[in-house]
């Protein structure tokens, strides 16, 4: 335990509608109480407040809640919900009120819910917009995943904690990040086109597997589902929705991007386009094409 950071997140969403929320919001909030309530200790307790949707859990008395269990916790991290294709398709499935009229890229929080909950928490120096910033300052630590400097995340943070990771930060070049980079077989490829104070910008190939949806339904049937947004009618229209928005919204960015067609391909002969490219993007200048 000396060489080890431990920390516990207790996941509260306070949530009261069992349709959405079948595991009680209050076992997570006496766990924390119980773990955080021992001292001395050598781990931190995170409260891990997500996620906030409006109409469910966005109340006064919801937040002022969650602020009286902050208070017990050594740090706060609050998110919205990923409101993908595939929870859209199992809200209207379960026939539950939508938060949001359209789906997004990423965890939502409404302004003016976030503006509240900082009101709520304005007593609190120890609320933060990403986990591995609380888990950081919980530790005295500066943010080993590198946010800062992005300051939509970093303006409520504590003075302290920014001059921590301020001294902590350092601008990668290129080379360096195709060095750490090179590791990855995802990264073949890999070009770095920019790199500024808020993150570097790099480009490579994104391969895109492609089937109509009813035969990715045929083929859920034979399979069975992975989980439980697979269960629910439509989803195979939808996840197909999903990844042709993510093709035009990467080719309009100037990604390279390679569709396969895996209708009625078998997947050896899907790998062995994919195997073809690679070894087109990784050949040495010159090289000309792999027979």
């Amino acid at each position: 335990m000396r060489h080890i950071k431990v920390t516990l997140l207790f996941t509260y969403s306070g949530i009261d509608n069992k349709d959405i929320e079948p595991y009680p919001s209050h076992v997570a909030a006496e766990s924390m109480r119980l773990m955080s309530a021992t001292t001395p200790r050598r781990y931190r307790t995170v409260l891990y407040w997500r996620p906030l949707v409006p109409g469910l859990n966005d109340t006064s008395e919801h937040l002022q809640r969650a602020y009286e269990l902050s208070r017990l916790a050594d740090a706060t991290v609050f998110t919205g919900l990923f409101y993908r294709d595939q929870i859209a398709e199992y809200y209207r499935a379960s026939k539950l009120p939508e938060p949001y009229g359209e789906t997004a890229r990423r965890k939502i929080v409404p302004e003016t819910l976030e503006k509240r909950v900082l009101s709520a928490f304005g007593g609190s120096d120890s609320l933060f917009r990403k986990t591995s910033c609380a888990v950081s300052y919980a530790h005295g630590e500066p943010d080993y995943n590198g946010h800062y400097g992005i300051r939509e995340l970093c303006d409520i943070c504590p003075l302290g904690q920014l001059d921590r990771c301020k001294e902590a930060h350092r601008v990668p070049s290129a080379g360096r990040i195709r060095e750490v980079a090179d590791a990855l077989p995802e990264a073949a490829g890999l070009v770095v086109v920019d790199i500024t104070d808020r993150a570097a910008v790099v480009s490579g190939l994104t391969v895109i597997l492609e089937a109509d949806p009813e035969v990715i339904a045929d083929r859920l049937r034979a399979r069975g589902p992975h989980n439980r947004f697979q269960r629910t009618p439509g989803s195979s229209r939808a996840e197909a929705r999903f990844y042709r928005q993510a093709t035009e919204r990467l080719a309009e960015a100037g990604f390279e991007v390679l569709r396969v067609d895996c209708n009625r391909r078998p997947p050896e002969q899907s790998a062995e386009i994919i195997r073809d490219r690679l070894e087109t993007l990784l050949a040495p200048p010159g090289a000309g094409t792999p027979p």
